[in-house]
């Protein structure tokens, strides 16, 4: 059972309506599709075409399947494996940030300790979307989509007993956010303007496309130094022969090629960048330090020396068949989180990332009022522990900040508080077990309670709720929620919808502890943009999960007090 929020505007919501959600059941293609260009010949520009019949065009010369083709002279002389532009080929960045920033640009890494995994964990929202041909061709189904998901925790973390356990834990997690089905031909053949027309916001959400790639393995359009960012052209497209464990596209069957491409997406060069380079591997290369220079990319198996040493081949950023592929390297995972965190914040920002580790470090940091005094750069929850009052992501302390305690929502206000009225709710992840919607109005212990989905190797709820408050202007909000989960193991995270900027904010994380615990958020920084002007609405959204097994999340209360 769904209740829907009718509230324009809600990235999730919105997308609910033509996508299918991790949860709903899994889809068999159509038995009589309706085909909007049903002969599907060859365009005389197409360098790459599969046709009706699944024989591959490329080159003048007709394979019989993805495999033959993935296994001509014409798919490795065209570097196929990845249709990634190098950083030669593609135009300079317009407007790049500059200051820290420049410690993961295309023109230098540096691989400090702040960048390092230790310092918590970064979770992606991906939605998946899977175009098939109208026959059918080309449909995946839901479990290897989800297997797919599971690969990259396993690449990207490390995970002990799978086929990434040798490389290095980056922290950074993927959790599967939604999937989608759709048959047109065109779009199979990767032409036409399918990513505006499919995709989830690509300021919030990684966007995957599987088809045919236009015959590569897989590609992204460019880096996120280079603004892509948030764009229609940003997301991964890989060949749905490639996706998924245990594919039909032998060697390239493990999952690997989305490793690869979502590498490219967080700001990684190929290994062989540059070929055998120069002495200064920051700067040169694939502007990391600790992988081997390499001449070329590697065809011709598990190991390999051109360069004077042994090439990097069981380097997820190589060309290498999926079975040796094993590892990214530390200065790599360095790379990518300095990505996320200047090239990417609103990817992971609101979601709860940088909190899964237990270190928060990668939370964002702001001025902490405590009394009248006032100190920068700390973390929401390090501004808890101190008793004080976070005045939001961003922010400086100076002469003002702090006067008579204020600080953030801006205090006392002009008017009396009032609670927003409750409006409805949607369970946007796991399914709604028992309670009433209604009810989450009151402390009552008459709780909603929301059975978690696999998302990934996690187990994940999630339920986002409006309210509304009739308000001509706010000075202060306050949100209260009553929280439980039938684990001690789980974290639930609580955001606010931000209408001035189309983003989640994330207000607070904790542990669940097993039993009923109330957590109350005050001094919210610009408390405005929560209120959606003209309509009065707010939207609360509540997503707890835990690694490995299943669970039960209960929310009896949300609340939100308006100050005017």
């Amino acid at each position: 059972m769904k209740t829907p929020i009718a509230l324009p505007g809600i990235p999730r919501a919105a997308a609910l309506a033509g996508s299918m959600l991790l949860a709903s059941s899994l889809h068999a293609a159509p038995q009589n599709p309706v085909s909007d260009d049903a002969d599907m010949r060859v365009p005389s520009d197409a360098e790459v075409w599969e046709s009706p019949d699944g024989r591959i065009h490329a080159g003048g010369k007709v394979y019989p399947d993805w495999s033959s083709y993935f296994a001509s002279d014409f798919f490795r002389d065209r570097d196929h494996r990845c249709g990634t532009p190098s950083i030669d080929d593609v135009p300079p960045a317009d407007g790049w940030v500059a200051g820290t920033a420049a410690d993961c640009s295309l023109s230098f890494t540096n691989p400090a300790a702040e960048y390092g995994p230790a310092n918590g964990v970064f979770v992606i929202d991906v939605v998946v979307h899977n175009i098939a041909a109208n026959n059918g061709t080309g449909f995946i189904d839901d479990a290897t989509i989800a297997s797919q998901i599971d690969v990259l925790n396993e690449d990207f973390n490390a995970i002990n007993g799978s086929n990434g356990a040798g490389g290095t834990n980056c922290g950074i997690e993927f959790r599967l956010a939604g999937i989608t089905h759709t048959f047109k031909n065109t779009w199979y053949n990767d032409r036409g303007n399918y990513k505006s027309e499919l995709a989830w916001d690509n300021n919030l959400y990684l966007n995957i496309y599987t088809n045919t790639a236009g015959g590569n393995l897989g590609y992204v359009e460019g880096f996120p130094q280079q603004g892509i960012h948030g764009t229609a052209s940003d997301g991964v497209v890989c060949n749905w022969t490639a996706f998924g464990r245990n594919s039909p596209g032998a060697p390239y069957d493990l999952g690997r090629t989305a490793t690869h491409e979502v590498g490219h997406y967080l700001g990684l060069l190929h290994t062989f960048q540059g070929g055998c380079g120069t002495s200064d591997c920051a700067r040169s290369g694939d502007l990391v330090c600790d992988t081997n220079p390499e001449s070329s990319p590697n065809y011709s198996g598990c190991s390999r020396s051109t360069c004077g040493s042994s090439d990097p081949v069981k380097n997820y950023m190589d060309y290498s068949e999926d079975a040796c592929m094993n590892s990214f390297t530390p200065d790599q995972a360095a790379r990518m989180r300095c990505t996320l965190i200047h090239f990417r914040e609103s990817l992971w920002a609101g979601n709860g990332g940088g909190g899964g580790g237990g270190g928060g470090g990668g939370d964002p940091v702001g001025a902490c009022c405590v009394g009248s005094s006032c100190g920068g750069d700390l973390t929401e929850a390090d501004c808890g522990n101190l008793g004080g009052t976070w005045l939001g992501a961003d922010t400086v302390c100076d002469a003002a900040s702090c006067d008579n305690g204020g600080g953030g929502g801006g205090g006392g206000g002009g008017g009396n508080p009032v609670d927003a009225t409750l409006g409805g709710g949607v369970v946007t992840i796991g399914g709604l077990s028992t309670g009433d919607l209604g009810s989450l109005a009151a402390s009552d212990n008459n709780r909603v309670e929301i059975t978690s989905a696999a998302s990934g190797n996690q187990s994940v709820t999630e339920l986002e709720v409006t309210l509304s408050a009739a308000v001509a202007s706010v000075s202060d909000l306050t949100v209260t929620v009553e929280t439980a989960a039938t684990s001690n193991r789980a974290k639930t995270s609580v955001e606010l919808y931000d209408f001035a900027t189309g983003q989640w904010v994330r207000l607070g994380r904790y542990n669940e502890n097993g039993a009923d615990q109330t957590q109350t958020f005050s001094g919210i920084a610009g408390p405005g943009n929560f209120v959606e002007a003209g309509t009065g609405a707010i939207v609360v959204r509540i997503n707890t999960s835990r690694r490995g097994g299943g669970f039960t999340a209960g929310i009896d209360l949300v609340q939100v007090t308006v100050t005017p």
